[in-house]
């Protein structure tokens, strides 16, 4: 009885997490346009991308006419 009762639970329990989220869809964003939502008056002078550290994900910085680095 108490093994059904923590298989209905955990199963309910997931349809209920099923049911309320959302479509999480990652979409891929290009540098300048996060840098653009984020600060508008900015203006990009450079954008360099790269893997710096073989994680097999590429990590971009910008250089901005102002002379910041992000």
């Amino acid at each position: 009885m108490k093994g059904k009762f923590s298989t209905m639970a955990l199963l309910l329990s997931f349809a209920v997490f099923f049911l309320f989220t959302d479509d999480v869809s990652a979409a891929a964003k290009k540098p300048k346009d996060i840098l653009a939502e984020k600060y508008p008056n900015e203006v990009v002078k450079i954008v360099k991308t790269d893997d710096i550290n073989n994680d097999k994900k590429k990590e971009s910085f910008i250089l901005t006419e102002s002379g910041n680095f992000i």
